[in-house]
């Protein structure tokens, strides 16, 4: 049914599928061939940071959420791509719900994945030990008036505010905000939670599993010093 809705398209070597930054709101499944993801920094240095092969989606962030592309996608060889559009995703919704939906997940937790990279925390920590830090990186979306845990839950992640606004109730009451992260009672060993964590505004937030914090913060002595600096829940 996806092949009724979408467009065939075919590549030759080091075509351009899509551009970082372009905004056009495609979906793309790759049916033959192989592609690779390009990023490229402030400096203009290009790094490659993932290679796609056929059977696989690319694009659902920007065709989902409306985000502007965070990397460019170029052939490797022929390539053969269907592409669906704006156009049609209401159809797709309609008529394939359940990809939809989990194209939908998959997006989400890619794009917060792809925003942990760029916090602060993380610029200065090497490329290897980022990806072990996103390996097992869960992006979650929580609507105005979510409880995301209460006093006594037992918290065994690190929690980073990726959007939105958090209200946190306990002894006192405090707010968190865009880029603001959470540590357990118990530090980087876990522990019970402090607060009634609640979404005031809309929250993106990422879970980051704390055995791989806890590993990089004893290598890294800087980073576990900024680990620091966020607030125990």
């Amino acid at each position: 049914m996806f092949a009724e809705l979408a467009e065939k398209l075919e590549f030759l070597p080091g075509d351009v599928i899509c551009r970082q930054g372009d905004e056009d709101g495609y979906l793309y499944l790759l049916e033959r061939g192989t592609l690779s993801v390009v990023a490229e920094d402030e400096q203009g240095e290009k790094r490659k940071l993932a290679t796609i092969t056929p059977g696989n989606f690319f694009g659902e962030i920007n065709f989902i959420f409306g985000a502007r592309r965070v990397a460019s996608v170029i052939a490797d060889e022929e390539a053969l791509v269907s592409r669906l559009g704006q156009k049609q995703k209401n159809a797709l919704i309609q008529r394939m719900p359940a990809l939809y939906n989990r194209l939908r997940d998959l997006g989400l937790n890619r794009w917060g994945v792809i925003r942990f990279l760029a916090h602060p925390l993380l610029k200065d920590l090497p490329r290897e030990e980022q990806e072990i830090l996103t390996r097992d990186a869960v992006s979650s979306v929580y609507p105005s008036g979510t409880v995301l845990f209460d006093r006594g839950d037992r918290v065994d992640d690190f929690v980073l505010l990726l959007s939105g606004t958090m209200d946190l109730q306990g002894e006192a009451s405090l707010e968190m905000h865009d880029g603001d992260w959470l540590l357990p009672a118990g530090g980087l060993d876990g522990g019970a939670s402090l607060w009634r964590a609640t979404a005031v505004i809309e929250c993106m937030v990422v879970f980051v599993p704390l055995a791989p914090m806890r590993d990089l913060a004893a290598r890294h002595a800087d980073f576990g010093r900024l680990l620091e600096r966020g607030r125990s829940v």
